[in-house]
C-alpha cells in the first residue's frame, strides 16, 4: 500500500523514438475536497490552512486536479499562489460564482481546454441550483474536453462531488455520469472520473461505477489490489479510520503507474478534512 508522507533518451532514430517518448508522457491526476472556506472550523478553518493546501497541490505538482468543496475566494487563493494552471468551474448555487464549486486546475503547458461545462445532478441537469434526488442541497460535475499536448489526443475529464445523505441521489448520479461518458466523442477509453463520492467501496453506487460494464477503473485497486484500502475521509484527526469515499478512475485506454493517498501535515497542519489522491497515468498504446 502506498501512503504518501513526505520525504527527502538516447538519440532518436529519424525522430521516431522521441516521437514515442513524447506521447507516451506520463500524466499526474489528483482529486482533492479542501473543505468549503467558510465552516466553522475553529483551529482548522481556512485562514490557518490554506498555505497548507496550497504546499500540498504544489508538492504532488499534477497535471490535472479536481478540487470540491471550493468557494470562489478559494479559488481565487489557489489561482494566485499556484503557477501555469487554468481554472475551470462554476458555482453550484447560481452557475456563476455563488456556492461550492467543483472546479478543474488544468497544467496550461500540458493540456489544452478544448471545450468544458458543469451540469447538475438532478432530473434538470441544466439548470443553476437544481436539486431533485432527495439531497438537501445541489450537487454538481464539471466535465472538460482536453488535448494532451505531447500526444494530441484527446481525453476527457469529469470531477464531481454527490451527495452525503440521499442514496437516490449518489446512484442516480452515478447514471448520470455514465450517461455523460456514452455522450462525448472520446467514450469512456481516455476519460478520467474523479470526485468526493460521499460512499465507500460496497456502495452501490460506487460498484455501479467500477462494474466490468462501466469500463472504468479504480486506479487505487489496479495498483494495490491486495492492500487495505485507505481513509480519505479523516475529519482534522489522525489517524484516520473511515472509508474511502473520494475516487480516482480512469477508462479503459490509460495504463495507471502509481496510485497515493496523501497522509501529510504541513507544519503541524491539516490541509483539509479530506486526504487527496493521486494517480500517475499513460496512454496504454
Amino acid at each position: 500500500m502506498q501512503i504518501i508522507q513526505w520525504a527527502a533518451v538516447g538519440v532518436a532514430i529519424l525522430g521516431i523514438a522521441a516521437t514515442r517518448a513524447a506521447a507516451d508522457e506520463p500524466l499526474k491526476a489528483m482529486t482533492f475536497n479542501i473543505r468549503y472556506g467558510t465552516a466553522n472550523d475553529g483551529e482548522n478553518r481556512w485562514p490557518l490552512r490554506r498555505e497548507a493546501v496550497a504546499e500540498t497541490i504544489r508538492r504532488c505538482d499534477p497535471d490535472l486536479l479536481g478540487v470540491q468543496e471550493a468557494l470562489d475566494f478559494q479559488l481565487d487563493y489557489l489561482d494566485q499562489q499556484l503557477d501555469g494552471y487554468e481554472v475551470i468551474g462554476v458555482g453550484r448555487d447560481d452557475g456563476r460564482r455563488r456556492g461550492e464549486f467543483a472546479a478543474l486546475l488544468v497544467r496550461s503547458d500540458r493540456l489544452e481546454v478544448v471545450d468544458w461545462g458543469t451540469r447538475w445532478l438532478s432530473d434538470r441537469p441544466e439548470e443553476p441550483g437544481s436539486k431533485t434526488w432527495g439531497g438537501d442541497l445541489p450537487r454538481i460535475y464539471t466535465w472538460a474536453n482536453l488535448r494532451d499536448k505531447p500526444s494530441g489526443r484527446e481525453l476527457h475529464v469529469v470531477n464531481a462531488h454527490w451527495d452525503h445523505r440521499s442514496q437516490e441521489s449518489r446512484e442516480k448520479s452515478a447514471q448520470a455520469i455514465l450517461e455523460h461518458l456514452d455522450g462525448v466523442a472520446s467514450g469512456r477509453d481516455l476519460a478520467i472520473v474523479m470526485g468526493d463520492f460521499n460512499a465507500g467501496p460496497e456502495n452501490p453506487a460506487i460498484q455501479q461505477l467500477r462494474a466490468d460494464g462501466s469500463g472504468l477503473r479504480d486506479t487505487w485497486a489496479a495498483v494495490h489490489p491486495d492492500a487495505a484500502r485507505p481513509s480519505t475521509f479523516n475529519g482534522f484527526r489522525l489517524p484516520a479510520t473511515g472509508p474511502q469515499i473520494d475516487w480516482l478512475l480512469v477508462g479503459p485506454g490509460w495504463q495507471v503507474q502509481s496510485a497515493a493517498v496523501i497522509q501529510n501535515l504541513i507544519e503541524g497542519k491539516m490541509p483539509s478534512d479530506h486526504f487527496p489522491m493521486t494517480a500517475v497515468i499513460r496512454t496504454s498504446d
